[in-house]
């Protein structure tokens, strides 16, 4: 008969959970990343087609990286809250957009922005909370925002000077956290064309969100 030992029980536990992490892909963010989901094809979808593996797409439409209500947090709107921190691999994310626009109107925003990830790139709400994920052992990829579409102005229009800066703190932050990769959505989406949009010139389109998962999924796949 075969006997269970603590310590055996302790290192088939540790090996499962060590499992567990290496198949664990979560997606976290607001409607850049839960758009076009209803027709599978949201950046989690193509994630989990392409690399054939499993994701959580636990991202939130209209959700901001912080938003300290109460009931924000508890329906997945602050980003934060939106991870688990239990074993997993990698971590997919973007945040920032809903905090600018509702916050500042995407104008006048160094307070916003320093709330978020100081000037370089080294404090704020963002630093803390990569430092806490990629203590978790998951290695993050963070995917910046691409720029609105021309012709009229959409809500997000006014955001592309605060949006560059947003890159610019988190290209540094990238530096100084080696779990920390920044996937660029801007060239992927080309603002004179309008089918890289959904209807609501907001979003991505289905293409599009394509293209933003397959660069993901190359990042991820080509990570040792």
């Amino acid at each position: 008969m075969k006997r269970w030992s603590l310590g055996g029980a302790v290192a088939l536990l540790l090996t499962c959970t060590s499992a567990l992490a290496q198949d664990r892909i979560v997606v976290l963010g607001d409607s850049v990343m839960t758009w076009n989901a209803l027709r599978r094809g949201a950046v989690a979808d193509v994630l989990a087609r392409t690399l054939d593996r499993p994701v959580e797409n636990r991202a939130v439409s209209g959700a901001r990286f912080s938003h300290d209500t109460g009931i924000a947090r508890l329906f997945g709107l602050d980003i934060r809250t939106q991870f688990d921190f239990a074993p997993t691999e990698w971590v997919v994310m973007t945040g920032g957009a809903n905090d600018l626009r509702a916050e500042c109107g995407c104008v006048s925003c160094s307070e916003t922005l320093d709330g978020l990830i100081s000037a370089d790139g080294r404090t704020g709400e963002v630093p803390e909370f990569v430092a806490r994920v990629a203590a978790s052992g998951a290695r993050i990829v963070w995917v910046l925002y691409y720029d609105s579409p021309e012709g009229p102005p959409t809500p997000f229009t006014a955001c592309r000077g605060a949006f560059d800066e947003l890159d610019a703190r988190l290209d540094r932050l990238a530096r100084i956290v080696p779990a920390l990769t920044l996937a660029d959505a801007g060239p992927l989406i080309d603002p004179a064309t309008a089918a890289d949009y959904a209807p609501d010139r907001i979003h991505p389109s289905v293409d599009a969100s394509r293209r933003i998962g397959r660069l993901v999924a190359g990042i991820i796949a080509a990570s040792p």
